[in-house]
Order: structure tokens, then C-alpha cells, then sequence
């Protein structure tokens, strides 16, 4: 067993202390702007406020106040100040590991103004942009430059919805209205971004799911040690895995899977954390590196996703498939995610895209691929709109069962891949779902789309994959709100005191038969007579393939999180 640990260069300290910092000083500009426009964040009201610039963007403000009163002044603050941060860091990184034609956010050289404003007042920026080049060398000859960097900027954010829509979706008016001002300054958060986090630690993708786990650290503290709602669950369990824990369970599983099948293979000679045991006396037979699929059901921002993706692309390289076929062949059929946080699902998808441009830098412009990463949903079509649209598209269609599966996802966020849906036909529902035209039907067409995204997250949580990968949610009985405790009872009776828990028996449930699951959690399942039942219907059913027991300091990267852990590899069926 050879097992060395690889130097970590990254500087988690300054990320650590940087993140926070970024969150609150964009609540403070955005609150600091949305006072000209008569909103104060700070005291929950709407002020009575008029002016030129209030008049002329009337319908943005309209839209915001709207926003507000749907969710509430410090989510919809949260919201946009996130927004902002994580377009900014998805600019950095790109920046810096030169996969754009110009640098938005820093200066080449000895200058001190951004390259691609420097550009725009020389007359030499990209055509490829899309603006408004009549009002940005109108700002620039009134020498407006910060309006013009503003300016240029969003059209920058824009141009990338078209390859990178999970993370550049268009800028609501309202999100654009409240940009944080004074970006040209020395004390801009574009100036944090760029001298606050060594440039060198930018080209490392893992740098995207360090900075979110630290942005929500604060959020973290303030909702630890209470019943959850579903907003708060993210914040409360998300826990970025350190990066040999994950080569642990990813080589001990999709590596394991693969030298199983090619026992010539030269993979074992990238794998430092690869356990040489006895060979599997069983496993899935896989003739093609196609036939892989990997799954974490609890994605987090994908450091386990963008890990499978290099050991696969070693794979795909040593059975002669070229860089583009392989990324293709990755995306679109070897790698799964789920997940209930919205922002970590965006995160996912853009660390797997950034990694398919390390290794083809025309990726974004040639191949256009959304990975495989989806965000759990919540069903918010009323009862009575789903029995309409019953009836108008057939119960024959949609039946009494599919129906009932439906409402498990009115608290979608807050079961997540828990879920286990019974329609045994997704596929042909599907088909025959798309092929309606219900475009002239308004109130039937939104209950449609909604229905389709959710039967698409059934079909996906039906799938049974040959490795299942994960870091769970941890959460004990005491943390679950009231729907999330009936369901784990109901559902995950022998594992129902914590969530990582009732994982492993859904990450089991999700393995194709002789396949392999790999996680860490905490180990109170190995010793605890709550989870006896558990042990027992472990044991009797399934191998312990590899086990390594960690003890408390597996996450001391993080900082904090005194966690007795276990990492392991279990092979679904009996031995």
C-alpha cells in the first residue's frame, strides 16, 4: 500500500480570511448603491426617494422591490452580492490561466488599468465582443471610464451565457442596477480579488470550491446548531474534501473498476493513493471506457467530478481516443452530479468545464457541452395546476404514480438524491412530453416546463452507475426540520439518526451490481448501537472493499471541523 501525500501549495489561510471578507464588502457596496434607488438593506425598508436616475431605471427597480418582497431584503442581498463574487472569481481564473483573449480584471505588465478597458481606449478591443460600441465611445470620449468598465464587463459576463449558462446566465436589470461602483479604484473588490489571493493559486481549479466554502463560512456559523430550513442546508453541511481523500476514493473505485477490466493498464502508475490488494473477485464488465459512469449524488462544487475527469482522461488517452473525443465522451457519458444548492451545482459545472479547457484550450468555443451536473428541484405548480395539465395531456401519461412521485419534489431541496422515484418509464414519458407543442397554452406551457425539468432530475436519480462517489451531508436527527425528519423515518429507517447515514444506503442503491461506492463520513456508524441495523445490513449484503479509519483531523485544512472520520470502498453484494 503506497499512500504519499502530495505538498499542498495552495494558501488556504489567505483564501480563508479573504472569502468572508470579499462577502461582506459586497453587501456593504450593493447596500451603499441600492440607497439612490430607494432600497435600504440595512433597515428592511423601501424609502421614498426620487430622481432623474430613479425615473430612467424605473422598471429595474420595480423588479428588484418584486424580488425582495418574494424572498426577503437580506436573501435578495445575498443573492446579488454572491452573483457578483462569483462572476468575478470565474473572470480570474480564466484571466490568469489565459483562456481569454484579454485580461477584464488586471493590467499586463507595469500598468495599472484592467488590459481590456486599456483596449476599448485604443481602439483595439475584440470585435468577437458583444456591446454597445456607440455608448461605450460615447463614456469613453466624456471620459466616464468606470461607467464604460461596467459596461464592458457585462458584455463580457454575457458573451459566456452562450458556452456557460449554469454560470454566466444573463444579469437580471436588477442584479446589473446594483454592480458594485468604484471598480477602477485601489480599493475595488476586483483589486481584493486581484492582490488578495496569490496569483499562483489561481491555477488550481480546487481554487473555486475553497473560495465558496469560505464565502458561506459566516452563513455556516450563524444557522449551526438548529432545526434547518431548506435555504439553510446548504451552508450547514457542505464541506470541501481535501484533495487526497478524494484520490483515495476515486482511485479506489473508478481506478479500482478500471484495472479490474485491464490488468495491464499503466493507471496505477498516476494513482499515489491506490490500495494494492487482492483483485476484485467480481465486477462490472467494462469493454470501453464509455461505459463508465460516475456519480456524486452530493456534489458539492465537484472536486470528486473534476478528479474523475483527469483519471479519465488518462484512461481515454491509453486506449488512443484524441483530447476532443474524450472530453466529449466525459461529459456527456461518464460523469453525474447532483445536488441541492444551486450555487455549488453552477460552481460544479464551470470547475469541469475549466478543466476540459485545460486540456483543450477551444473547448468553449467548439464544443459547447453542459456537464452533467443538475440542481435539485423544488415542484411549485399548485394542485390544482397539476391536475389541469393532467387532464389536458392524459392520465394515460400522467398517471396517479407519477403524479404521487411529483409531490416528493415539493421539498426536492430538502430530500435531494434521497429521493428515490418509482416511474419505471422516465425515458418514453420524456420523449413523449417534448413532443407536445403546448406553446399557445400560457398556463399549461409554465406547468409543462417545470414538470419536464423535474421527470429529467427522475431520470437521473433512477440511473444505476458503476461508481458512486461522495463527501455526504452531515446532519443528526436534532438538525432536520420536520419534513426532512418524516422522510428519513419513512424512507431510512435503519440509518435515519444522521444523513451520511441514509446515503450510504442511497449510494448503494444507486450502484450498478458488483460496482463500487467510496465515501467518507463520520465514523459513528461503526460503533454506535443506533446504526446496529445498519452495520448488519452492511455486512450481510455488501464487501468492505478498503477502509481507512482517519480519526478527527481529516479536515483541519478547513479549519474548525473536529470531525471523527472514515473514508471506505464498498462493492454492492454479497462476497
Amino acid at each position: 500500500m503506497t499512500m504519499k501525500k502530495m505538498r499542498q501549495t495552495m494558501n488556504k489561510s489567505k483564501l480563508k480570511s479573504f472569502a468572508p471578507q470579499a462577502r461582506n464588502k459586497l453587501r456593504d457596496l450593493i447596500s451603499a448603491k441600492a440607497l439612490r434607488f430607494g432600497i435600504d438593506f440595512k433597515n428592511e425598508k423601501f424609502l421614498e426617494s426620487d430622481s432623474v436616475e430613479i425615473r430612467e431605471k424605473s422598471a429595474a427597480i420595480k423588479e428588484l422591490k418584486e424580488q425582495i418582497n418574494t424572498a426577503s431584503f437580506d436573501e435578495t442581498l445575498e443573492q446579488i452580492a454572491y452573483t457578483w463574487f462569483n462572476r468575478f472569481i470565474a473572470l480570474r481564473f480564466m484571466e490568469v490561466n489565459g483562456y481569454l483573449k484579454t485580461r477584464p480584471l488586471s493590467a499586463s505588465g507595469d500598468f495599472t488599468t484592467p488590459d481590456i478597458l486599456t483596449e476599448a481606449q485604443s481602439g483595439t478591443l475584440d470585435d468577437s465582443l458583444d456591446i454597445d460600441r456607440t455608448k461605450l465611445l460615447d463614456l469613453l470620449s466624456k471620459n466616464e471610464l468606470e461607467s464604460a468598465y461596467q459596461l464592458l464587463l457585462v458584455a463580457m459576463f454575457n458573451q459566456f451565457n452562450d458556452s456557460m449558462p449554469y454560470m454566466f446566465e444573463r444579469i437580471n436589470d436588477y442584479t446589473e442596477l446594483l454592480m458594485p461602483d468604484g471598480l477602477l479604484s485601489e480599493h475595488s473588490i476586483i483589486k481584493d480579488i486581484v492582490e488578495g489571493v496569490d496569483e499562483d493559486d489561481w491555477k488550481d481549479v480546487q481554487i473555486i470550491g475553497w473560495l465558496y466554502q469560505f464565502y458561506i463560512s459566516e452563513k455556516k456559523d450563524e444557522v449551526m446548531g438548529k432545526k434547518y430550513t431548506q435555504d439553510e442546508i446548504p451552508a450547514a453541511t457542505q464541506l470541501f474534501t481535501p484533495h487526497w481523500i478524494v484520490c483515495y476514493m476515486v482511485e479506489n473505485s473508478l481506478g479500482k473498476l478500471w484495472l479490474a477490466n485491464n490488468p495491464d493498464s499503466n493507471l496505477r502508475e498516476n494513482m499515489n493513493y491506490y490500495i494494492e490488494e487482492e483483485e476484485l473477485e467480481r465486477f462490472p464488465i467494462i469493454n470501453s471506457p464509455e461505459e463508465i459512469t460516475f456519480l456524486d449524488p452530493c456534489t458539492g462544487s465537484g472536486h470528486a467530478l473534476v478528479y474523475a475527469f483527469d483519471l479519465l482522461m488518462k484512461i481515454y488517452e491509453e486506449r488512443g481516443y484524441d483530447t476532443k473525443d474524450a472530453i466529449t465522451h466525459i461529459l456527456t457519458k461518464n460523469l453525474y452530479g447532483l445536488e441541492i444548492d444551486d450555487r455549488a451545482t453552477a460552481l460544479a459545472n464551470y470547475a469541469l468545464s475549466m478543466r476540459a479547457m485545460h486540456y483543450y484550450p477551444k473547448f468553449l468555443r467548439r464544443l459547447k457541452i453542459s456537464p452533467n451536473v443538475f440542481a435539485m428541484k423544488n415542484l411549485t405548480v399548485s394542485q390544482e395546476a397539476l391536475d389541469e395539465y393532467a387532464k389536458e395531456i392524459g392520465t394515460d401519461l400522467i398517471t396517479n404514480n407519477l403524479i404521487e412521485n411529483l409531490e416528493l419534489f415539493r421539498e426536492g431541496k430538502t430530500f435531494g438524491s434521497l429521493i428515490v422515484p418509482t416511474v419505471a418509464n422516465t425515458d418514453d414519458i420524456l420523449e413523449s412530453l417534448e413532443a407536445r407543442d403546448l406553446s399557445g397554452n400560457l398556463f399549461i406551457r409554465d406547468t409543462h416546463e417545470e414538470i419536464l425539468s423535474i421527470i429529467k432530475l427522475m431520470h437521473f436519480l433512477q440511473k444505476e452507475y458503476t461508481c458512486v462517489v461522495t463527501n455526504p451531508p452531515y446532519m443528526g436527527s436534532k438538525g432536520m426540520n420536520k419534513e426532512l425528519s418524516a422522510f428519513v423515518k419513512k424512507n431510512y429507517p435503519d440509518s435515519k439518526a444522521d444523513l451520511f447515514a441514509c446515503f450510504m444506503e442511497r449510494c448503494l442503491e444507486f450502484t450498478v451490481d458488483d460496482g463500487l461506492m467510496a465515501m467518507i463520513n463520520q465514523h459513528s456508524w461503526m460503533f454506535l448501537s443506533s446504526y446496529e441495523k445498519l452495520r448488519i445490513k452492511l455486512l450481510e449484503n455488501h464487501k468492505i472493499d478498503t477502509l481507512v479509519h482517519l480519526g478527527p483531523r481529516a479536515f483541519e485544512e478547513i479549519g474548525g471541523e473536529v470531525v471523527q472520520s472514515v473514508a471506505f470502498v464498498l462493492q454492492k453484494g454479497k462476497s
